[in-house]
């Protein structure tokens, strides 16, 4: 397989490869690729340095299916960097790759969040449980008390959804 060596390296000398480098390599372990040199010589690549690089044939069939596409591109005053691709046409001499999904976290929900929390249901350990109020401290719920903001992230999930019950953050 083929990948791109997108990490700024510094300083060079400490390492065989640099930035915008191409090599064709093999895994050698969860963190590391072994690549050959031109003059024979092998060297370990670290994963998180580089990015395998697709065929051109399966860029082409994402960008099809409506994915969202980016390419490696030098940008004025930041070097270069995977940037989103608008085109419709696609070049053997540069280096695409489907963008990442946005990662989501969750964090702990505030007092002002009423109207999101308000009749909501949720589940954890002790059962289910439907949030009749919140207050500083956290959510109110029936007969149980109230659950603190940290818990009710750490402990529960939206009955609805199954996802945790805190505030969606995409990163």
């Amino acid at each position: 397989m083929k990948v791109l060596i997108t990490a700024p390296i510094l300083p060079q000398h400490l390492l065989p490869y640099k930035q915008d480098d191409i090599y064709e390599v093999e895994e050698r372990t969860n963190s590391v690729f072994v690549a050959t040199s031109e003059l024979g010589s092998s060297f370990d690549i670290i994963k998180s340095h580089c990015e395998v690089l697709l065929p051109l044939s399966e860029i082409v069939k994402a960008h099809e299916e409506g994915k969202k596409i980016e390419v490696w591109a030098s940008v004025q005053n930041s070097g270069t960097q995977w940037i989103e691709y608008f085109g419709e046409s696609f070049s053997t001499r540069r280096y695409y790759r489907i963008a990442p999904e946005p990662k989501v976290k969750y964090i702990e929900f505030t007092a002002d969040d009423f109207e999101e929390l308000a009749d909501k249901w949720i589940h954890g350990r002790y059962g289910k449980f439907k949030i009749i109020g919140v207050a500083a401290a956290g959510v109110v719920i029936g007969s149980f008390g109230t659950i603190s903001f940290k818990d009710l992230l750490g402990k529960y999930n939206f009955l609805e959804t199954q996802k945790p019950a805190g505030k969606e953050v995409i990163e």
